[in-house]
C-alpha cells in the first residue's frame, strides 16, 4: 500500500510537470477569453482591475487606455466606470483621472463610486443605470480571463442587452503558448471555479 501511494504521488507530479510544459493551460485560458468585434454602442462599460487592492498595479491603467482607445475610435460617446477595492482614493476615480488626462471630456464619464462584492453585484449595479438610459448595446471592457464569466452574468441579468466583450491591451495571443506563468495559471483556475460557483448560485 505504501508503494502504491508513492506511485500515485509520483504519477501526479510527473503529469503536472508534463501539463505545465504543454499548451494545456493556454487552451483552458483561451476558452475563457471573449474577442467580440467592436461595434457602435450606447456606452463603454469598464470593470477594472484583477482583484489587486493596491495602487501600484497595471490593471486599472490598462483598462483606462482601453476605454480611451475605443472612445477615440468613435464606438460610443459615454464611458461608465465601476469596480475597484475600497481605498482612500477609489480605483474608479483613478480611472477617471487617467481617462480625463487623455482628452476625454468629463461629461462623457459616469462613475459608480461604490464597492460591489463581486461581478454579479457589479453587473446589477451598472445594469440598472443602462436600463434607465435605454441602452441596447455596450462595449464591455474587463480583464481578458474574466470576460467569459462576466458576459454570462450580463446575459443572465439582461438578456436583451448586447454585450460586446472586446479585446483589450493584454488579451492573450490566439497562437498556442506552451508555458504560462504561475499567475496566469492561477487566474485561469480561479475563473473556472468561479464559473462553477456562480452557476451553483444561479448568477449565470
Amino acid at each position: 500500500k505504501h508503494f502504491h501511494k508513492k506511485g500515485y504521488i509520483y504519477i501526479f507530479f510527473v503529469s503536472l510537470i508534463i501539463l505545465l510544459n504543454t499548451p494545456f493551460f493556454w487552451f483552458l485560458g483561451d476558452k475563457l477569453v471573449i474577442r467580440d468585434k467592436p461595434l457602435h454602442s450606447d456606452a463603454i462599460v469598464v470593470f477594472s482591475g484583477n482583484g489587486e487592492a493596491g495602487y501600484i498595479n497595471p490593471s486599472y491603467q490598462k483598462r483606462a487606455i482601453d476605454a480611451v482607445n475605443y472612445f477615440n475610435e468613435g464606438y460610443a460617446k459615454k464611458i461608465i466606470l465601476s469596480s475597484g477595492k475600497k481605498q482612500v482614493l477609489s480605483e474608479v476615480n483613478l480611472l477617471k483621472i487617467l481617462i480625463l488626462s487623455n482628452g476625454v471630456p468629463e461629461k462623457a464619464i459616469k462613475i459608480f463610486d461604490v464597492y460591489p462584492k463581486n461581478t454579479s453585484d457589479n453587473v446589477k449595479l451598472v445594469n440598472n443605470h443602462l436600463k434607465l438610459i435605454d441602452a441596447k448595446q455596450i462595449i464591455f471592457i474587463t480583464s481578458p480571463y474574466h470576460s467569459k464569466r462576466a458576459k454570462l452574468i450580463w446575459k443572465k441579468n439582461n438578456p436583451l442587452l448586447n454585450v460586446l466583450s472586446v479585446q483589450v491591451i493584454d488579451t492573450p495571443s490566439q497562437i498556442p503558448v506552451w508555458r504560462l506563468s504561475f499567475n496566469e495559471i492561477r487566474v485561469i483556475c480561479y475563473e473556472y471555479l468561479s464559473i462553477l460557483y456562480n452557476k451553483f448560485k444561479g448568477n449565470l
